[in-house]
């Protein structure tokens, strides 16, 4: 159930349990996911700002907080060889997180 708090805001309950196409890390690049519920999103968006200032500075202390989860079942990377192998090899573009209806990957 969403809750108005004026005309242009809505605060989500905290059972949102929509689902969202959102682009997942894993060994091999991005994977489209199903993502289930709003905890879920804004978790992964955190990882992947995570994962793009530890790309852009070699700083992987914001990775720690995601070391254990998953989201949709696939396990968040955290070590900083292997996210700096898949940015080496151009695999991990942090620019589009979901995946727009009708956009293929």
């Amino acid at each position: 159930m969403t809750k108005r708090h004026s005309r242009r805001s809505r605060v989500t309950n905290e059972a949102d349990r929509r689902e969202r196409l959102m682009q997942v890390p894993t060994e091999h690049g991005y994977e489209p996911t199903v993502v289930r519920g709003s905890k879920q999103a804004k978790i992964l968006a955190r990882y992947t700002s995570a994962v793009g200032h530890f790309l852009r500075t070699g700083d992987a202390t914001r990775l720690a907080e995601f070391e254990g989860l998953r989201i949709s079942g696939r396990p968040l990377i955290t070590a900083p060889e292997t996210l700096t192998e898949l940015g080496l090899a151009g695999q991990l573009s942090i620019d589009e997180l979901y995946i727009h209806p009708g956009e293929s990957r």
